[in-house]
């Protein structure tokens, strides 16, 4: 196997984050200063689809969903709470394909929750699409819950699960159906 840089231009834009989304033939995906891209396979064709309204709002890595929409979440941005600038966000937006501009980007959840807020706002790393259709993620020390095919999904947020310290990778679902979460902590044995 051979491995090719595609792509080493982002418009002004940096950091691309991984894993990729390929869908249609396309390559979608995010940069961590606040931009939703396609590109070729090929590596041409670099197409800025969304740019979230500010560079701090840090998205993280895309998920496609059963319904064929691209899901992911930013840590900051929404809904100021404490010093940072934003609770972080859930959205969602179309992978359109060349001559459609029809992105939909769409912010389907905003992160304003209580006390304490680094440990229940800021979602981080990239969303799973679980067998149940439901989208499973974290913040720092929770992992979440929302149903994207609800009329209205933020009314359907929950959190599922809380950490002893911190969630360090993303959650994962196993083919038991069971979610999986790597669960740092400072006391041996303690861990999830």
């Amino acid at each position: 196997n051979q491995l090719a840089t595609l792509l080493s231009y982002f418009d002004g834009y940096s950091h691309p984050l991984g894993p990729l989304v390929i869908h249609n033939g396309f390559i979608f995906g995010s940069l961590w200063n606040g931009l939703v891209f396609r590109v070729a396979i090929d590596g041409t064709g670099f197409t800025p689809l969304y740019a979230m309204s500010g560079t701090n709002e840090l998205p993280h890595s895309l998920t496609l969903g059963d319904d064929g929409k691209l899901y992911g979440v930013t840590t900051y941005g929404g809904v100021l709470c404490d010093a940072y600038p934003g609770c972080g966000t859930i959205f969602r937006l179309n992978p359109v394909q060349p001559g459609d501009p029809n992105v939909q980007f769409e912010t389907i959840y905003s992160f304003n929750n209580a006390v304490p807020t680094y440990k229940t706002n800021h979602p981080q790393r990239q969303l799973i699409y679980g067998s149940d259709g439901w989208l499973y993620g974290q913040t720092y020390s929770y992992v979440f819950r929302i149903d994207p095919n609800a009329a209205v999904p933020a009314s359907t947020f929950e959190f599922v699960w809380q950490s002893g310290v911190g969630v360090s990778v993303s959650t994962i679902e196993g083919a038991d159906g069971r979610l999986y979460v790597a669960d740092y902590t400072a006391t041996a044995g303690a861990g999830s």
